[in-house]
């Protein structure tokens, strides 16, 4: 078995008829098959890793750039031979990847990116922790006046009548409300203000 031709990445640029910058870039996006040692390209793999992730949308451009530098544009049908032995190919699984499944994953979390902006802009949004927390406060507020009830209403409430009774509670219930009221319309004025 023939071993893969390998390129250091400058001669790779010079190969495929592009920058070395271009070429690092390729490496960045994981675009590109290199030795163990990450030194030099592999040739035939990183030709067909490129092209299994090329963006279709863009084939016309690189064609028009290709003409210009006198080279032919890289196809799907142009891939560099491996020596005798195409097999190697075979034998070094490319990883899944769909561009355009990518790019339109990434376009749809831009879109939601930007509409939650408008919408928190427009006033239709919160910070959800702000409020959690404030709730939380209220909740914790509304716990202690209700336990502060079994020492508060006894005295109040002792030889009364049952009509008596039962004014003082919804009396005292009104005021926790009122009081739980305030607080939730205060965080909401807050809110209006530092949107």
């Amino acid at each position: 078995m023939t071993a893969p031709e390998q390129l250091s990445k400058r001669a790779f640029a010079d190969r495929i008829g592009v920058k070395p910058s271009y070429v690092r870039q390729l490496e960045i996006d994981g675009r590109l098959v290199l030795t163990p040692d990450g030194k030099a390209v592999l040739v035939a793999e990183s030709i067909a890793r490129i092209e299994a992730t090329r963006d279709p949308s863009k084939q016309a451009v690189a064609e028009r750039h290709a003409t210009e530098r006198g080279a032919p544009a890289l196809t799907g049908h142009d891939r560099a031979p491996v020596g005798d032995d195409e097999s190697v190919v075979d034998e070094m699984p490319l990883p899944q990847y769909d561009f355009q499944i990518s790019k339109a994953k990434r376009e749809h979390w831009a879109a939601e990116r930007e509409q939650a902006a408008f919408r928190k802009e427009a006033g239709e949004l919160i910070e959800r922790a702000e409020h959690i927390a404030a709730f939380a406060r209220a909740g914790a507020n509304l716990r202690a006046k209700l336990e502060a009830w079994s020492a508060v209403l006894p005295p109040q409430l002792v030889g009364r009548d049952e009509a008596a009774i039962r004014s003082t509670l919804v009396e005292q219930l009104e005021q926790v409300l009122r009081e739980l009221a305030t607080a939730i319309t205060a965080q909401a004025q807050e809110t209006a203000h530092a949107g």
